[in-house]
C-alpha cells in the first residue's frame, strides 16, 4: 500500500489492578505484591511498595523511590531482565518485619534464555497504616549473571535476516513491501492490539519494526491509540519528550490538539521521543495526519547501536 510505504520509509490499556496497590495485610503478600511488581515490570507498583525515605544497598546504596527506580530500572522496563525473589526467612516484631532469601534473574545469555541464581538478599519492613511498606533492602551479588541485550520486540530480534524474522509463527501472512524494500504481516498482536506490524532491514539485518496502532478517520479511535502509545512509552521507556515543547507533560489532550491543529489539507506529523538511556531498544512514536485517510498513530523500535544487531 502506497501510504504505508511512505509512512513506513519512516490502548487505552486494561491494566490489571496490581497487588501493590491493595492493603498488605501479611509480609507474605508484602512479597507476593514485590514479586508481582517486579515479575510485571511495573514501575508504580514497584514504588508504592516504598516509602520516601526507603534505602537501597543492591546494587548501590539509593534513597527514595525515584533514585530506587533508577538502579532497579533494568527490572523495571518490558524490555529489561528479571528479578525474582525466594524468600526463605520471615519474621515480625510488632509494626516491623523481616524477610530474607536469594534472588535470581531471568534473561537473555549468550546460551539463549535463563535463569541464573544471583545472590542474597534482606527486607526491613514497616507496618504503614495497615500495609507493609519496604524500609530498607540490602543484599550481595554472586557475580556470576552475565546477560546480553533483549534488542527486539517480542520473538523478532534485531540482526534478524528476512527468512529468519518470517519464520516467527507469531504474525501470518508476511508480504513484501516494495515501497521499503521491507515486509509486513497484518494480525500480529502487540499489548492486547491487533495491528500491522512491518519490519525494516539494514545489509539484509532487520534494523526497525513498525507498529501500526492507528490509520483512519475517527478521532476518538486516534485518542484511544495515541493513549495506547503514551500509557506504553511512559512504561517501558521512563518517559517521553516532545520536540519544540521541553517540559511539557505529554498526555492524549495534548497530541490530539496538535494533530488536530495541523492543515488538513497537508501531510504533517510530529514524533515524541523518549528520553536517552542504556536499554538496547530505542523506543519512539510518530502521531500524523494525512488527506484524505484521516489519522495515524505509529510506534517504532530501533537497536540502540549496531552492536544489538550484530549480537541479537
Amino acid at each position: 500500500m502506497l501510504i504505508r510505504g511512505w509512512f513506513g520509509a519512516l490502548l487505552l490499556l486494561a491494566f490489571p489492578i496490581s497487588t501493590a496497590f491493595a492493603q498488605q495485610t501479611s509480609l507474605e503478600d508484602a512479597e507476593h505484591a514485590l514479586n508481582d511488581a517486579l515479575g510485571r515490570h511495573d514501575k508504580a507498583a514497584f514504588e508504592q511498595l516504598l516509602t520516601p525515605d526507603t534505602v537501597f544497598f543492591l546494587p548501590k546504596k539509593a534513597h527514595g523511590p525515584e533514585e530506587i527506580s533508577n538502579e532497579w530500572l533494568p527490572f523495571l522496563l518490558a524490555t529489561g531482565a528479571t528479578m525474582m525473589l525466594t524468600t526463605e526467612d520471615t519474621s515480625q516484631n510488632s509494626d516491623l518485619g523481616f524477610t530474607s532469601g536469594t534472588f535470581a534473574i531471568s534473561g537473555q545469555t549468550n546460551n539463549g534464555f535463563a535463569t541464573i541464581p544471583a545472590g542474597q538478599y534482606s527486607i526491613v519492613w514497616r507496618l504503614t497504616h495497615g500495609s507493609w511498606k519496604i524500609v530498607s533492602l540490602n543484599g550481595a551479588s554472586n557475580g556470576k549473571v552475565r546477560l546480553v541485550p533483549r534488542a527486539g520486540v517480542g520473538a523478532f530480534r534485531f540482526g534478524m535476516t528476512r527468512d529468519e524474522v518470517i519464520a516467527v509463527p507469531d504474525c501470518k501472512p508476511y508480504s513484501n513491501v516494495a515501497q521499503t524494500s521491507g515486509i509486513e504481516c497484518p494480525n500480529y498482536t502487540f499489548e492486547g492490539r491487533k495491528m500491522n506490524i512491518s519490519f525494516i532491514f539494514g545489509s539484509d539485518r532487520l534494523r526497525r519494526i513498525h507498529l501500526w496502532f492507528y490509520e483512519g478517520e475517527s478521532e476518538s479511535e486516534a485518542r484511544e491509540a495515541a493513549t495506547a502509545v503514551i500509557d506504553f512509552l511512559k512504561r517501558t521507556a521512563g518517559g517521553i519528550v516532545l520536540p519544540g515543547h521541553p517540559g511539557e507533560e505529554v498526555t492524549p489532550t495534548v497530541v490530539m490538539q496538535l494533530l488536530n491543529s495541523i492543515d488538513p489539507a497537508k501531510m504533517s506529523s510530529f514524533q515524541l521521543n523518549t528520553p536517552s538511556i542504556t536499554q538496547p531498544v530505542v523506543w519512539f512514536a510518530r502521531m500524523a495526519r494525512y488527506p484524505p485517510r484521516g489519522y495515524f498513530v505509529f510506534l517504532f523500535a530501533e537497536p540502540r547501536n549496531d552492536a544489538a544487531v550484530a549480537g541479537r
